[in-house]
């Protein structure tokens, strides 16, 4: 089963949607209401307030799918063709997800400390809380987070949420330092997790702005421990130009900015170190900004466009 997407490959060769032409008594049909070309009235039955049994109607602020050079009008015989070149509206953007963007960044910060035995003393706790007020800030209703738990058993989201103020609760006790690095890593897990729906990813293909992976690397330069930090560095590296070769995205000062503060500028600067891990940070940062630009989550505006890029070929 799968959402209606009004039959883009019928509305791609110039045909109404198959309900409209199916309809034995002529009840369905396709396109803007106007009021003036309305069906004609059935005798016995009241004419006032005729219209159109469903509207469709934009979720919270994101707009309806805009179609260039104007609005999908009626599908009649004899009719222009229907023009299918969808501008969607991206349901999912950096501006609306900027909480996200900081919380997924500063969690892999914190487990690394934690892991590579840097971390300063409450800088966990604080910085921790501080990020699940960025979360919350996230939801709609922040009154009703508790119930994001309920769903534990098959919701890696649940987990997360779960697990997150477990790292942060146990970075109180030093002596629970291994326990507490295994908990953040499969906080960071549960995280990737998440994303996994997302439209524009084949099912487990491996991110190069994956938190774990983050994580990972990021334990490795805390720690100096190059045995760990060099091969994620390179992994990352990898993943990172393997995707914009596949999944070209428009921004070019963002592939060159992070290629120059996550890969070339740390390498230049290792003999200071402060400076290094500063670029490295950078670098990482530009990388989730991109991650977040990218996100696409399957809904019917996206399935549409799918549909009609597919149609169109």
């Amino acid at each position: 089963m799968q959402k209606c997407t009004f039959c883009s490959h019928r509305l791609s060769a110039d045909l109404a949607p198959a309900c409209t032409t199916s309809c034995p008594t002529g009840a369905l049909r396709f396109g803007d209401f106007e009021p003036e070309r309305a069906p004609a009235p059935i005798p016995g039955f009241y004419r006032d307030h005729i219209e159109p049994a469903i509207h469709i109607k934009p979720l919270r602020r994101f707009g309806p799918p805009a179609f260039a050079g104007g609005h999908v009008g009626p599908v009649n015989a004899g009719a222009g063709p229907v023009n299918t070149v969808a501008t969607i509206t991206r349901k999912i953007s950096l501006r609306s997800e900027w909480s996200l963007l900081v919380f997924t960044t500063i969690v892999p910060i914190l487990v690394a400390l934690v892991a590579s035995a840097k971390a300063p003393p409450l800088l966990v706790p604080v910085m921790g809380l501080i990020a699940m007020g960025l979360s919350a800030a996230h939801l709609g209703k922040p009154a009703r987070a508790y119930r994001a738990i309920l769903n534990w058993r098959r919701s890696w989201l649940s987990r997360e949420i779960l697990l997150f103020p477990a790292f942060v609760g146990l970075s109180l006790l030093p002596s629970a330092r291994p326990l507490t690095a295994a908990v953040g890593f499969v906080t960071l897990l549960a995280m990737d997790q998440v994303y996994r729906l997302s439209t524009n990813r084949r099912r487990g293909e491996l991110h190069s702005a994956s938190v774990l992976l983050t994580g990972l690397f990021l334990t490795g330069v805390f720690g100096q421990w190059l045995w760990l930090a060099v091969p994620v560095w390179l992994l990352k590296l990898g993943l990172y130009l393997r995707r914009h070769h596949r999944y070209p995205i428009a921004s070019q000062p963002l592939f060159f900015s992070r290629i120059a503060f996550g890969f070339v500028l740390p390498v230049a600067a290792y003999t200071l170190y402060p400076l290094a891990i500063a670029f490295v940070l950078v670098g990482e940062l530009i990388d989730r900004v991109e991650f977040y630009l990218e996100l696409d989550f399957a809904q019917p505006s996206t399935q549409m466009r799918a549909d009609l890029e597919r149609a169109m070929v």
